[in-house]
């Protein structure tokens, strides 16, 4: 990922557009400026490559990507570029939102800030339990988050590092959370939470259910937990233990070990968390 890869990313962008110009009118750019970008004679600022890359719908890392994988990724999810001012129209999803934001517990939120192991049990894996790093921040309107898969073996369809971004809320006692994996954006999760006492109990409980990111897609749901491992960590010390992880290590505990099983069991009326 690198600032030198902007130009050929930025062309193979306007190629969905009619014109520089349109692009430059539309996204509010110096057309002067713009084409500096393109012909590599300088960089925008942070606020200038927002700016463009929210008007073609994509992320700064991306359009940072080597042209190669760019292409590859445009042609997987066309841009779309941003529609002209017009009359404000009905927003479903921007009006759940709203209501979620106003509904949401602030003050619990602050609590639950910091960096997470996530386990869960795939049965693909059979014995195996599956730990992935996840980091919670507050926000004016809610949890930002940011998540973190290690697959052994990636290949061209299931890279060995999968990344996911998304929003949370904290409403009756329970965190909600979801995430969207960030570089194909065709994976996506959402789960619920219990609530805890850190100071007696580091463990959140929940379910998870979600699409995964390998080319099947299937639709699974999964029984996970969060461990709260502290609020300022060794980031590339806790990358290197995520993976997928025989469930007798040492590193787990019954905790981990008894409520990440997807078992049905006899009473059992529903599939659901275990405390």
């Amino acid at each position: 990922m690198s600032a030198a890869n902007l130009p050929l990313n930025l062309r193979t962008l306007c190629a969905y557009s009619h014109s520089i110009s349109d692009v430059c009118r539309r996204a509010g750019i110096n057309r002067q400026q713009f084409t500096k970008y393109l012909n590599g004679g300088g960089q925008p600022s942070l606020r200038s490559l927002r700016r463009i890359c929210d008007f073609f719908g994509v992320e700064e890392h991306e359009i940072l990507m080597e042209p190669g994988r760019f292409r590859e990724l445009v042609r997987l999810r066309p841009p779309r570029l941003a529609a002209e001012a017009a009359a404000p129209i009905f927003d479903p999803g921007a009006v759940l939102m709203a209501q979620l934001a106003s509904c949401h517990d602030a003050d619990i939120a602050r609590s639950l800030v910091g960096y997470y192991f996530l386990y869960q049990r795939d049965d693909r894996w059979n014995a195996m339990i599956n730990r992935s790093l996840v980091r919670l921040a507050a926000t004016a309107k809610g949890l930002a988050i940011k998540a973190l898969d290690i697959f052994s073996g990636g290949t061209s369809t299931m890279p060995s590092c999968v990344k996911y971004a998304g929003t949370g809320f904290v409403l009756d006692g329970r965190a909600h959370l979801m995430v969207r994996e960030c570089l194909i954006g065709k994976a996506i999760w959402y789960g619920s939470f219990y609530l805890t006492d850190f100071d007696r109990n580091p463990y959140l409980s929940g379910l998870s259910m979600g699409v995964e990111p390998d080319p099947r897609a299937e639709v699974i749901a999964l029984r996970t937990v969060l461990q709260f491992i502290g609020t300022e960590i060794d980031v590339r010390a806790a990358v290197r233990r995520c993976g997928q992880i025989p469930e007798s290590s040492p590193e787990f505990n019954d905790i981990v070990r008894h409520s990440t099983l997807n078992d049905q069991r006899d009473g059992d009326a529903v599939f659901a968390s275990r405390l």
